[in-house]
């Protein structure tokens, strides 16, 4: 079975998401072939989520600025 992975950076205030990269791992079957899922055993997604803060949240943190004082 292929495995496609999504690794994305989840920020730890404002619950936003960031994909980071998007990788696939080839089965033995599809590698010989060299196309991704044609081993006809489906594809595995994953996700991977890291921990981090931001830009945004990062810069309203320098200034002082809490994400629920702001008004749209």
């Amino acid at each position: 079975m292929c495995s496609y992975t999504t690794h994305v950076h989840v920020c730890t205030n404002c619950d936003g998401e960031d994909t980071v990269l998007i990788s696939e791992q080839l089965c033995p079957v599809a590698k010989a072939s060299g196309i991704f899922g044609s081993c006809f055993q489906g594809v595995l997604s994953q996700r991977d989520a890291t921990a981090y803060r931001c830009w945004q949240c990062r810069e309203m943190a320098q200034h002082g600025v809490e994400l629920g004082s702001m008004t749209s």
